[in-house]
């Protein structure tokens, strides 16, 4: 990851900055969206900040996201919906053990900067979500994995709806 360049970023309007970026993730080279929320055409220290601290940090925070993914999936998701049928309900919810395993069931897809105000009112200090989505449990709503990270400590995961 590198420092953000507003120029391969598109503003929208009521919504912030947002474009595709490049990641390696856990030896896996993505390009997921990289959305900073602000409320005008402009980014706080505090959010270049999230940023930059996520970005100095990322090879210990990659390491823990996927340890604590794989510790949500088996201990809150796996098996908390699905079909009926035996069968089709463990492919749904396939045995994953291992970090490795989880690399291969997960992708990265989403880097959330909320806003400025949320950091200061809500959360006390930086934040950034991580969003992915995942393969296993049939995500038809897109609404894979959110992770919550508050300076550089994982707080939550749930669903990635999270980061909205």
């Amino acid at each position: 990851m590198s420092e953000i360049d507003l120029n391969k970023l598109e503003y929208v309007e009521d919504e912030g900055f947002q474009g595709e970026i490049v990641v390696d993730f856990l030896g896996t080279t993505v390009k997921p969206i990289l959305i900073i929320q602000t409320e005008d055409d402009k980014i706080d220290d505090i959010q270049y900040e999230s940023y930059n601290k996520l970005i100095e940090n990322w090879d210990k925070i990659q390491l823990d996201v996927i340890e604590k993914v794989l510790d949500y999936y088996n201990d809150e998701e796996k098996g908390s919906y699905g079909p009926d049928d035996k069968e089709e309900f463990d492919r749904w919810w396939p045995e994953i053990n291992t970090t490795s395993e989880m690399e291969k069931q997960i992708e990265l897809d989403g880097i959330i900067i909320p806003y400025a105000s949320m950091m200061d009112d809500v959360y006390s200090g930086r934040c950034v979500y991580l969003t992915f989505s995942k393969k296993y449990g049939e995500d038809i709503d897109d609404n894979g994995i959110g992770v919550q990270i508050i300076n550089e400590e994982i707080k939550k995961i749930g669903y990635k709806d999270i980061a909205f």
